[in-house]
């Protein structure tokens, strides 16, 4: 029998532990949301110059910026690759459409 200090099993404390982290992220991610809204709203109001004036926040918008750019690319790409994929079964689904039975059977269709 394993030894055990009265306190939950490891399984129960890495839900615990996991839950935490995931309760941590979302609010890590609101509050992130929140500040990339203040930076966009600053950037249009054409004020800048309030990113100088609080320690980090410029490198952080610019590297926010840049990720949020990456982001965007990947997901436009794999949009642009779903739909090939689409385009490319309905061109096989058409050839197929125009094969007459016995030209299904030698292919083994």
């Amino acid at each position: 029998m394993p030894c055990s200090d009265g306190g939950g099993s490891r399984e129960e404390e890495r839900r615990s532990y996991e839950s935490m982290n995931a309760e941590k992220q979302a609010k890590l991610d609101n509050v992130t949301r929140l500040l990339c809204e203040v930076c966009e709203d600053l950037e249009d109001a054409q004020r800048g110059d309030l990113f100088s004036s609080i320690a980090g926040l410029k490198g952080w918008w610019t590297e926010h910026k840049r990720r949020d750019a990456e982001k965007a690319a990947l997901m436009r790409r794999q949009e642009e690759m779903v739909q090939e994929r689409i385009a490319k079964r309905e061109t096989i689904k058409r050839a197929l459409n125009k094969l007459t039975p016995e030209e299904r059977n030698a292919l083994g269709l």
